[in-house]
């Protein structure tokens, strides 16, 4: 069984990128290990088969310029194109009918392995369980332009001006329904809340005798003994209310009204000014 070749071999062999005319002994023999390179292929796949591979069809494509006289690649070229598809094809038949011909993508991977040295550089920088993993040309590649390459951001696509007014109705009914879920959650929110308490009598008194308590809240020209005496009552009022005092009891005596509590009695007395006179004050017992 013929030895495999180390990589450095190919590596020698690569390195010289071109044919001289008169070496068809060297040809030879890289295109005969590249069709040992592809018998190993379909069992274990390893990288120095693929470069032998690579070298193989550097040898080929040389040999396709040299029959159509350009000395340079170009995928453009539909004539050069055509000459060397024609040749490898060839070249493959040879290893028999069982052999399976590389795919187009493997022959652009090989072919992009061929003429970029530095995708050979990077692997080769790559430490042993990274290289065992990268055999094929495709992971290699796709592997080194992740690590090397920066994708451009794309610009952002416009839609189809025939799209523009379904677009347009789409964006306002999706506007629509998003006001209409806040208004709901605000709503859902409320309804979550504490209702407030209503306000009491004593709350309002309680209010009205900081009023009565403050000077400046009486009408200009008030008499400020009567507002203090007509504050001081209304500070009774509120606190019998808030102690709970029962129901005022009303009696008839003569043209007065006279109320009596346990807590006390209210007694009619005048109190307001004569326009507007105000009968009115609570006597407690233990006055």
């Amino acid at each position: 069984m013929k030895a495999r070749r180390t990589i450095e071999d190919f590596q020698r062999d690569i390195a010289e990128r071109r044919s001289t005319p008169g070496d068809e002994e060297r040809k030879q023999r890289i295109k005969a290990n590249g069709l040992e390179c592809l018998r190993r292929l379909h069992g274990d796949q390893t990288w120095e088969d693929w470069e032998g591979v690579a070298a193989a069809m550097e040898v080929i494509t040389e040999e396709a310029q040299d029959a159509v006289g350009t000395s340079e690649w170009d995928k453009d070229n539909k004539r050069l194109v055509r000459e060397f598809n024609s040749r490898w094809d060839d070249y493959e038949a040879t290893l028999g009918s069982n052999h399976k011909p590389l795919s187009k993508q493997e022959r652009w991977a090989v072919r992009t392995i061929m003429i970029t040295p530095e995708i050979r550089t990077w692997r080769g920088l790559l430490d042993g369980p990274q290289k065992r993993k990268l055999n094929h040309p495709n992971a290699v590649i796709n592997k080194w332009k992740a690590a090397t390459q920066t994708r451009e951001a794309r610009a952002p696509r416009q839609p189809s001006p025939a799209l523009s007014p379904a677009l347009a109705a789409r964006d306002k009914k999706i506007a629509e329904l998003e006001a209409r879920n806040t208004e709901l959650g605000e709503e859902l929110t409320a309804a979550r809340e504490p209702a407030p308490q209503p306000r009491t009598l004593l709350d309002s008194l309680t209010e009205v005798v900081g009023l009565a308590e403050n000077p400046a809240s009486w009408p200009e020209g008030f008499p400020p003994k009567q507002a203090a005496a007509l504050a001081k009552a209304l500070i009774k009022v509120r606190d019998a209310i808030a102690a709970g005092a029962p129901p005022l009891k009303r009696v008839q005596r003569g043209q007065q009204r006279i109320s009596r509590t346990k807590a006390g009695k209210i007694i009619a007395k005048n109190i307001g000014p004569p326009s507007f006179p105000i009968r009115v004050k609570i006597k407690m017992d233990d006055e």
